[in-house]
């Protein structure tokens, strides 16, 4: 991993102060609307706050200059990343509720400001630095069997667990279940489902599984699967593009390296 400059330390610093500026004038927007509610405001005025606060967590990060070999620093970074630029998506929704011209001008100055920050930073730890040279290598199977109560589903591209079926007991429950986790949600069946799962695993039908998990109300199926590929991605190399409506989560659509795109979870 390359250290970062002086000058791109200057340019990010730069770009954080515009985006506070922007901040603050749509703090102040939403403090001026008087036919809002008060909890309402304060939440979409945290909601600003967010996005600035988790970019500022990001660029410390970066300039740590950590090692490669740290993995849970990258995570960490993607992470921010990745949350900041949901919490992006979400206020400009909110922004979107107002028929004032000024929200409209917000939107346009949010948007350049947070692309001007988080471009920036997005390059300089991105994917091709998250993952390593020895991440990169495709795994030599997508099904991993960890025991027998556990399977793995690796992506296709650098090996990174992307989805996991296992036998445990959910907070919710007394009883043991087969749980299934994946990259937006986490969810669980009956205990008796599990051989015929783990059957279908053992003998790498992805396609199959993932259409059964569809017959049984799981809408998206593996939501790390892309069906047109027949190949499992994680969250480095499957975009999760969220699509937010006036403040409140919608959707989230899933990318894949060649572009195909699919709801992966609603």
């Amino acid at each position: 991993m390359r250290r970062i400059t002086n000058e791109e330390n200057w340019y990010v610093q730069e770009s954080i102060d515009k985006l506070k500026t922007v901040r603050d004038q749509i703090i102040n927007f939403w403090n001026w609307q008087t036919n809002m509610d008060e909890p309402q405001r304060n939440m979409w005025i945290g909601d600003v706050q967010d996005i600035y606060y988790q970019l500022i967590t990001a660029w410390d990060l970066r300039k740590q200059n950590i090692r490669e070999q740290q993995a849970g620093y990258y995570n960490s970074v993607h992470l921010t990343l990745s949350s900041a630029q949901s919490r992006f998506k979400q206020v400009i929704s909110e922004l979107r509720t107002s028929s004032d011209k000024k929200a409209r001008e917000l939107e346009v100055a949010l948007t350049a400001a947070f692309e001007e920050c988080w471009k920036p930073l997005a390059l300089q730890a991105g994917i091709e630095e998250l993952l390593s040279d020895k991440k990169m290598s495709p795994p030599g199977n997508t099904v991993f069997k960890i025991g027998p109560t556990e399977y793995q589903l690796l992506c296709g591209i650098c090996g990174t667990i992307s989805y996991v079926f296992k036998i445990g007991t959910p907070h919710h429950a007394r009883e043991k279940r087969l749980i299934y986790k994946g990259l937006t949600h986490t969810g669980d069946f009956e205990l008796k489902h599990a051989k015929k799962f783990f059957n279908m695993l053992k003998e790498e039908r992805i396609a199959e599984l993932h259409d059964l998990m569809i017959r049984m109300n799981v809408e998206q199926g593996i939501d790390a699967y892309c069906p047109d590929c027949d190949k499992i991605y994680c969250r480095g190399h499957y975009w999760l593009d969220e699509v937010w409506d006036e403040g409140f989560y919608d959707c989230t659509y899933g990318v894949c390296p060649n572009n195909h795109r699919r709801m992966i979870d609603d």
